[in-house]
């Protein structure tokens, strides 16, 4: 009982930041404190099981000893054999020696210490010092001396046989040698960490950065944006604006959580500046990013937004940061202009930059220096903001580069790589943006020391890779080179952040002329979104740089794709067709040349034009067997389902592994499209044998039953897929059809509502609530949600005649409810 009463007082503490939250009138409730500090707790629980090896090693050191020490050992292991119960007690103390041995060396922080285990390369998503630890291995490392100790330093009076003046001698020895060691031991900790500790402690990193930050804020009322992985800096001044009585204190936003509605009334109800949620966004679980959007467009008519740091993303589609005081001042773009780029900065605005980095360098200058130490001794404050400062100087540099201020921008690099030279490497893109700035000046002698292999760094395959490329600009800031200026333009294009990439890649061919990627890449993008007027300058630059250097067949074959497609937005098909047929006409008997073909009459939906030159291909490529399945999917769309069948049993008996069981489910496709459900069933059945977990075996199947009209065999199916993922989109929109076509209402209106916290703004969610209460004979909750169908209705996504129809029973419900007394 006492264990557990102890237990429930330690969890108390849960409850203490939620309860100063509310005393203090901090804004956050309760409830809200609470559930974050838990989820908290379990983001990081979560992120230890996945590293639950690496903690395992690290118990080893204290929870492990410490289970040891919680036990009470007998005084005898009930041996009766004299020579067994000596090494049984040898051993048990030879167990505590070992373990004591352990916990000092843990405590010195060499190979295995949780410190050195969390910093290495295969470690993620950790990043705590695990002190706990290091708490537990001291109390442990404390009994175990104790208990050796007092072993050795006091004579057993319950011993029938007197021990030795060897035994004695032995005894003091190791008794006098525990003491030394531990003195020692105490010493060499001490010398090893005071000084690392004296110097932190000194030099108030986070004092003086904050009040730096603090001092760059506007005197005016202001939103101060900061993403998720800033939250530290965003604590830190808070913590530093809540000590002074400051005018017009700034309201300091989290935009990762911005998809919460609870934290946007939170935001409202702190400050005017921020606008409410209609009731319905409130009511929801999700806030979707055009309506973050509208909401930051209301803010900054009204009120001046910053950024904190430097950041990307979708915000930056509609707006863009200025630099402004050590701040990024968010600025809207003219949405209804035509262009896309985004303004320089001005003369006045470059010079106020240098003098503000003289400014940093003096601030900061003496701090970067210790990081590295202190880094080395693991406090890792000043790193950490030296980082953040390196980060924001270098994006600075950026923008100078791309306002032609080569001499400014260099100076930035340099501070930049400067104030993090405490990182093994430094800030690496600094150094990119530096080197790349070298070669056009045609600088030979930099008198700077880059890292080696920095171009391997910053490539494709390492820190600029698809899933690390928004570490690498949150960690270091933008990038000014080429090659890495293309890459990111393709990452922002496949987030469909086409403003983004729009800077990246005309950036990258203003930094070379000599390779078309760039230019081929923004070309295609813009054709791609339906923008041909902005793709001819791009097509005139690649057929000037063509004619200066003839190109590689796969890029004259893009260059001709994308002067194919501006004709068929500008034209019509049947111009695009015939431009492009004669411009292949050389390269008819190439690979390259037939894809091209294939590919513009595939994405034109012309199957009956794209099956002779698919049918080429296969002669060519008999062993393809994607080109086979796709010939059969061709044949499909002809309605020639028996010859779209053969083919499609012709790939599959040449296919192996699990690409059978994916033929298996395009056929079954084709047949629901003959209308052989049956014949389609026992496909997918065999399908779902061969891979019984496939989500989209599963999903597809339950779809076929609806097509049957069978839904009470499809819902048990969605049933199960909702178990895996309780928020899937499509298998919840699906689900609720076929409620809705059981007549189980009530279990339809649960899945929608569920579907609608998601899209609040939705309309069509609207309108099923109004069939659900027609069909419920609810009048009021039919207006209401007909009304609010029609409030979120973009008018020419409905038909004249549907519409007109809904309007009507509007005015019809109106009217009953005006008549009721």
């Amino acid at each position: 009982m006492k264990l557990l009463f102890t237990g429930i007082a330690g969890l108390s503490l849960y409850l203490l930041l939620p309860l100063v939250a509310v005393m203090t009138g901090s804004g956050y409730s309760f409830t809200e404190v609470l559930t974050d500090n838990l989820g908290d707790q379990k983001s990081f629980l979560s992120n230890l099981f996945s590293n639950r090896l690496v903690v395992m090693v690290m118990a080893c050191t204290s929870i492990l000893p410490l289970l040891l020490l919680g036990i009470r050992w007998p005084v005898s292991f009930g041996d009766t054999n004299a020579a067994a119960s000596a090494i049984t007690t040898v051993l048990l103390r030879l167990v505590h020696f070992l373990f004591l041995v352990a916990c000092v060396y843990t405590a010195f922080d060499h190979l295995f210490s949780p410190r050195k285990l969390v910093k290495a390369q295969q470690v993620v998503g950790i990043g705590a010092p695990f002190i706990t630890f290091y708490y537990l291995g001291s109390l442990s490392a404390g009994y175990f001396l104790g208990y050796l100790l007092l072993l050795f330093g006091k004579e057993d009076a319950r011993r029938w046989q007197k021990p030795t003046e060897f035994n004695k001698a032995l005894n003091r020895g190791a008794y006098g040698g525990l003491s030394v060691a531990a003195l020692v031991v105490a010493a060499l900790l001490a010398w090893q960490n005071i000084g690392a500790v004296w110097t932190h402690n000194k030099n108030d990193v986070t004092g003086i950065y904050t009040k730096w930050l603090s001092a760059k804020l506007p005197k005016v009322s202001a939103v101060l944006l900061s993403d998720g992985d800033m939250s530290p800096q965003r604590q830190l001044l808070k913590a530093e604006l809540a000590r002074y009585n400051r005018e017009n204190t700034p309201l300091l936003v989290d935009t990762h959580r911005l998809a919460s509605p609870r934290y946007h009334a939170h935001l409202a109800k702190l400050s005017p500046a921020w606008p409410a949620l209609s009731d319905e966004v409130a009511d929801s679980v999700r806030v979707d990013e055009f309506l973050i959007l509208d909401k930051l467009h209301e803010v900054a008519d009204k009120t001046p937004i910053f950024y904190t740091h430097p950041s990307f993303g979708y915000f930056f589609e509609q707006f863009h940061g200025q630099p402004e005081n050590g701040l990024f001042r968010l600025a809207k773009y003219d949405l209804g202009g035509e262009s896309l780029d985004k303004p320089r900065l001005s003369s006045t605005a470059a010079g106020s930059e240098t003098e503000r980095l003289a400014s940093i360098k003096s601030t900061f200058s003496d701090l970067a220096d210790e990081a590295g130490d202190l880094q080395q001794s693991n406090f890792q404050d000043t790193l950490i903001i030296m980082s953040w400062l390196s980060r924001n100087v270098n994006a600075r540099g950026v923008e100078l580069a791309r306002s032609n201020r080569p001499s400014e921008a260099e100076a930035m690099y340099r501070a930049a790589n400067e104030l993090f030279k405490g990182s093994p490497g430094g800030n690496i893109t600094a150094q990119a943006n530096l080197r790349h700035l070298f070669e056009m000046q045609n600088n030979t002698n930099p008198e700077i020391e880059f890292t080696e292999n920095l171009a391997e760094m910053l490539s494709e395959q390492k820190l600029l890779s698809i899933s690390q490329i928004n570490h690498t600009l949150k960690t270091y800031g933008p990038l000014d080179e080429p090659n890495a200026c293309l890459l990111l333009g393709q990452f922002f294009e496949s987030q469909s952040q086409i403003r983004q990439a729009y800077h990246e890649l005309v950036r990258a061919t203003e930094l070379t002329t000599t390779d078309p990627e760039p230019l081929l890449f923004v070309a295609n993008m813009f054709v791609t979104y339906g923008m041909p007027d902005k793709t001819q300058p791009f097509i005139d630059k690649l057929r000037t740089m063509k004619q200066a250097k003839p190109f590689q067949i796969e890029q004259e074959m893009r260059l001709i794709k994308i002067e194919t497609g501006v004709r068929l937005i500008q034209d019509d098909l049947e111009t695009a067709e015939k431009y492009l047929t004669g411009q292949l006409q050389p390269h008819m008997d190439t690979l390259p040349g037939l894809r091209t073909l294939l590919g513009f009459y595939m994405d034109n939906e012309l199957p009956e034009k794209a099956l002779p030159i698919l049918d080429l291909w296969i002669k060519e490529n008999p062993n393809d067997i994607d080109a086979q399945v796709g010939r059969g999917l061709l044949l499909a769309q002809l309605k020639k389902f028996d010859d779209a069948i053969s083919a499609l049993e012709t790939a599959f008996e040449d296919s192996s592994g699990s690409a059978k069981a994916n033929i298996r489910s395009q056929l079954a496709a084709v047949l629901v499209e003959k209308g052989e459900f049956d014949a389609a069933l026992k496909h997918i059945n065999d399908a779902l044998d061969n891979d019984p977990e496939s989500g989209k075996f599963l999903y597809q199947k339950a779809t076929i039953f609806m097509q049957m009209k069978e839904h009470e065999n499809a819902i048990p199916i969605f049933d199960d897929l909702l178990a895996l993922n309780e928020w899937n989109h499509e298998v919840l929109a699906n689900r609720a059809e076929s409620f809705m076509a059981t007549k189980q209402y009530a279990n339809a209106k649960e899945d929608y509502e569920k579907l609608q916290s998601l899209t609040p703004n939705d309309p069509r969610m609207y309108l099923r609530f109004a069939q659900i209460a027609e069909a419920q004979n609810s009048a009021a909750e039919e207006l209401k949600n007909y009304e609010l169908f029609l409030k979120y209705l973009e008018q020419d996504s409905v038909p004249a005649t549907e519409l007109e129809q809904i309007q009507k029973r509007v005015e019809e419900l109106r009217a009953a409810q005006d008549a009721t007394p």
